[in-house]
């Protein structure tokens, strides 16, 4: 298994026990933005995983390590996939339950996941644990793109005496995501300085990172909603190195407009291309 190459799973709809086709009315406004491809932001992009460029590992994977625990993580994905989430949840133990994870893939028209390399493996209490970053993207059933990463963490109980050989096999413990996805928050989307500079010069906001038309880009750490707007803690690279930064979104309700303040790129007014 190789740290820096992201695993695509295509999560077709249907895939978790509640999900439910989308309305003729979603299918209506959005059926041809919906068979557009997607293309999520490629590792080391903002937005996307990390890139680590560790090389592949050899031989087979021990089951107890952190790539037999990765296998477990694509097997789950792979079965949401075929329609098997009976068998799915079978792979959560402990901690969280898969219901509040399936459930929110039950907002989705179309869901992938991409599967980084592992974090370290820990030990506590008699067991071992190791966190896996994944990136889930596709779209809601509004059609409305989206993309989001978090963390799923796994967890086996070491070979202790008592214990079975169930408990000493890898389990999903923990799914963190973000509360909110790029539907929720008001920026994403296409802005512009003017309706003109859309087709070209548009800037690029998602829920985890901005792109601009001059080449800045940022990452964004932590979204906070305020009266007005959103305060986001970000680290951005413009003409220097990676910087810290908060970025001011102010929205002027009156003239349908995005105000933008940052230190490390040049303050904007901006209007929201179609």
């Amino acid at each position: 298994m190789r740290k820096s190459v992201a695993v695509a799973l295509l999560l077709a709809v249907g895939c978790s026990r509640q999900a439910t086709a989308p309305s003729e009315n979603e299918v209506s406004d959005n059926g041809s933005a919906a068979q557009a491809p997607l293309i999520p932001p490629a590792p080391g992009e903002p937005g996307g995983l990390a890139d680590d460029r560790t090389p592949i590992a050899e031989g087979p994977i021990d089951p107890k390590s952190a790539q037999g625990a990765g296998q477990v993580l694509q097997r789950y994905f792979a079965l949401l996939e075929a329609g098997k989430a009976d068998e799915a949840e079978e792979l959560w133990s402990g901690g969280d339950t898969p219901a509040d994870f399936n459930a929110r893939l039950d907002q989705y028209r179309e869901v992938h996941a991409s599967i980084g390399g592992p974090g370290n493996m820990e030990g506590a209490a008699g067991s071992s644990y190791v966190d896996y970053p994944v990136q889930l993207y596709g779209r809601l059933r509004n059609g409305k793109e989206f993309n989001a990463r978090g963390t799923m963490t796994l967890r086996r109980v070491n070979d202790v005496p008592g214990s079975t050989e169930e408990q000493r096999k890898w389990h999903i413990y923990r799914a963190d995501f973000p509360k909110k996805t790029a539907a929720d928050y008001r920026f994403v989307g296409r802005w512009a300085a003017n309706v003109g500079n859309c087709p070209g010069k548009a800037w690029r906001f998602t829920a985890t990172s901005l792109n601009t038309p001059a080449g800045s880009q940022c990452t964004f750490r932590k979204v906070t909603e305020v009266p007005g707007g959103y305060d986001i803690a970000a680290r951005c690279t413009a003409e220097g190195p990676p910087t810290d930064d908060t970025l001011k979104l102010r929205f002027a309700e009156s003239a349908k407009a995005l105000l933008f303040e940052s230190d490390v790129i040049a303050d904007a007014g901006l209007v929201r291309c179609s």
